[in-house]
């Protein structure tokens, strides 16, 4: 009966060392995707704020006209557009 407690052991200790990789494994797979998402996102994030940027200056642009009483030619507009850096 002594005799088989080590075999019997190392059996053991060689499953969960296999569960163990196994688990490790799978969440390794999980973690790239969510890094993946987090890219994603990030992306998105970054075209979002963009966005509101330009709409940003826009919105200044038809303030600054309304205050100052003068009608701006679409041209105008269109040239500060031009200006701003991409």
């Amino acid at each position: 009966m002594k005799k088989q407690w080590v075999p019997i052991l190392i059996l053991v200790w060689l499953v969960l060392l296999t569960v163990c990789m196994v688990l490790f494994q799978m969440r390794t797979g999980v973690v790239d995707e969510i890094l993946d998402e987090q890219d994603r996102q990030a992306g998105i994030l970054i075209k979002q704020s963009e966005i509101l940027a330009l709409n940003t200056v826009l919105v200044r642009a038809l303030v600054e006209q309304v205050r100052s009483g003068r009608e701006t030619a679409k041209d105008e507009v269109t040239l500060r557009l031009e200006e701003l850096p991409q």
